[in-house]
């Protein structure tokens, strides 16, 4: 977000404060609101007015429990009755919420998310309310009398009581009642607030690659390694998940994999190139450029040699996944949510077979290399027998016609784009986390003719 977005709203919220501090105390001075007992008998649209007024002195006031206040002291000094009373409370609930949202704009997606929530949580208990304005009203005249206060209808004393027994009931059945429909109600928060990959403005820098262990071939080479898996584990894990629309949580989860593709409709908008730019390009630089070092400086076994070799070679993979899943980013935005049920089935395989690649590589154990390497092999098997299967499954589409030439030429494309990217992942996985450390190699090994590359 732009540095022009953050100066807006900071003025946004200094405008808020001066208005605050520069508006007439209207606690000190409530007579200001007597002017509102003109406009109290209009029928139903005096409710959804004072609901509107509820509203904007709780944003300007910053605070419902001061605006229950003045809609209090109204009332006593018989300004309003009892129904339009009630009406500035719903007003409140409304107006609570807007500070956090206007908060929440510049802020991360799961603030939006919860800010966004609480809006529309009270906005929902607002609406079934007006629906059962009076005959709510009604039942908590009835309540009020039969605790012992007279009806707010007929004494004006015995609307603060009613008003708190409104205020409490509402709240509690509008809880008791929303509870029910949480999921729905996530469902429009989360497709309204996508999540989303923050593009840091600054480039990240590598974490691990220490001039000091640049003297030996052994610190050199974990300095390495530890930059590197690093980088594979989170910002390729985290780009390639969100460049096919899934969330890293459900790649995290014990949800199966057609479970974690059936629940992920969101287009997160990722923007890989600008993500490669900001996250990946400079590391991968370093890290070609510190391994070259060390090919340069170091005296290296030939054993050392080729696994330095070996993490640069990973590197360059990793780059490769990026600009591949770039390609198929574009596409699977497009026909993941598309109408055409077919298309939708391909590509939903497309994301099927990346979450189990992607589970693999996020839950690689540490202390079993020769296990993992037997798990990537079935796993680049199992891969590539279905992709090639999906082959023939797309002649079927198209001699069928049941995909149009457009879906049909993204398809086959795709499929060789998927295949690079998820073979490419699995050859990152087993060339640095599946060859033998050299820090205990044989002894003979070690001792193998030093080379100097120049």
């Amino acid at each position: 977000m732009g540095e022009g977005l953050y100066w807006w709203f900071a003025v946004l919220f200094i405008g808020l404060q001066f208005l605050k501090e520069n508006m007439p105390d209207i606690n000190q001075n409530p007579g200001i609101l007597e002017f509102l007992n003109d406009y109290t008998e209009l029928g139903f649209s005096s409710v959804l007015l004072f609901l509107l007024i509820g509203t904007v002195l709780t944003i300007v006031v910053q605070s419902s429990s001061a605006t229950m206040a003045l809609t209090l002291l109204m009332t006593a000094e018989g300004w309003i009755p009892f129904d339009l009373a009630a009406a500035m409370v719903l007003g409140e609930n409304i107006g609570t919420t807007i500070t956090a949202n206007l908060a929440a704009i510049v802020a991360n997606f799961h603030a939006k998310r919860t800010a966004r929530a609480h809006l529309i949580f009270n906005l929902l208990g607002v609406l079934w309310m007006l629906i059962l304005f009076y005959p709510f009203l009604n039942l908590i005249s009835w309540v009020a009398q039969q605790i012992g206060s007279e009806s707010p209808y007929v004494n004006a004393a015995a609307i603060p009581v009613a008003i708190s027994l409104f205020h409490t009931f509402f709240n509690v059945l509008n809880t008791f009642l929303l509870v029910w429909f949480i999921t729905p109600i996530s469902r429009i928060v989360v497709w309204s607030v996508p999540e989303k990959i923050e593009v840091e403005r600054e480039i990240d820098e590598p974490k691990f690659l220490n001039q000091k262990m640049l003297q030996f071939p052994e610190t050199a080479i974990a300095s390495l390694l530890k930059e590197s898996k690093y980088l594979f584990q989170n910002t390729i894990f985290e780009i390639v998940t969100h460049a096919l629309n899934i969330h890293r949580e459900d790649i995290k989860s014990e949800l199966k994999a057609k479970k974690v593709v059936k629940k992920s409709i969101e287009d997160f908008k990722t923007d890989v190139r600008a993500l490669y730019l900001s996250k990946v390009k400079n590391i991968y630089g370093e890290i070609i450029r510190y391994a070259t070092n060390a090919q340069s400086t170091l005296k290296l076994t030939k054993v050392q040699n080729n696994r330095i070799l070996e993490i640069k070679v990973a590197n360059r993979k990793m780059v490769e996944v990026l600009r591949d899943v770039k390609e198929l980013n574009r596409n699977v935005s497009i026909y993941f949510v598309s109408e055409n049920k077919h298309i939708k089935k391909e590509y939903d395989l497309y994301r099927k077979l990346a979450v189990q690649v992607l589970r693999v590589i996020y839950n690689i154990p540490t202390d079993d290399t020769e296990e993992l390497q037997k798990n990537l092999i079935v796993l680049r098997k199992k891969t590539n027998k279905k992709l090639s299967e999906h082959n023939v499954q797309i002649d079927h589409l198209i001699r069928k016609n049941l995909i149009t030439t457009d879906m049909a030429s993204s398809l086959v494309n795709d499929n060789d784009n998927v295949r690079d990217v998820l073979n490419n992942l699995i050859t990152v996985a087993e060339l640095l986390y599946c060859r033998s450390d050299t820090l205990f190699a044989p002894v003979n090994e070690q001792k193998e003719s030093l080379i100097e590359v120049a």
